[in-house]
């Protein structure tokens, strides 16, 4: 619950727009959904998850944009950056991918495909810095 309550005030000190690398709908609508289907969840404790997910949504207003990026993409960055934690993680990656997007399909959640955008180059910025005000 420290997390939520961290960021919702983080949310109240926005002017204009934060950005998090994830949110309450993806931590419940992805990953405990995962780990309900791979049996890391009973059936007992999803049901909790999900009542708590029910009575936090009904206390913060959240605006979800979901920042694609292709698995073949994502599979990727995770060779060059060659963590050996994640070397063999290719499956779960796709699973989330396939998860995510039926996510975004069900929300209607707006996407901006970040797969070949370059932190480092000013002209993927800039692109980036209109999709968001475009959804805005």
């Amino acid at each position: 619950m420290y997390s939520v309550g961290k960021l919702y005030n983080k949310s109240q000190s926005c002017k204009q727009l934060c950005l998090i690398d994830s949110s309450i709908l993806s931590h419940h609508l992805v990953f405990t959904k995962y780990m309900f289907n791979k049996n890391i969840l009973s059936a007992e404790e999803f049901q909790i998850c999900n009542s708590l997910f029910e009575n936090i949504l009904e206390l913060i207003d959240i605006n979800v944009v979901y920042l694609y990026c292709n698995s073949v993409e994502l599979i990727n960055r995770i060779k060059m950056r060659n963590r050996e934690s994640e070397l063999n993680s290719y499956n779960y990656i796709i699973d989330l991918d396939n998860m995510f997007n039926e996510v975004v399909e069900q929300y209607n959640i707006p996407v901006i495909d970040i797969s070949n955008l370059d932190v480092n180059n000013n002209d993927d910025v800039d692109y980036f810095v209109k999709k968001m005000k475009e959804i805005k």
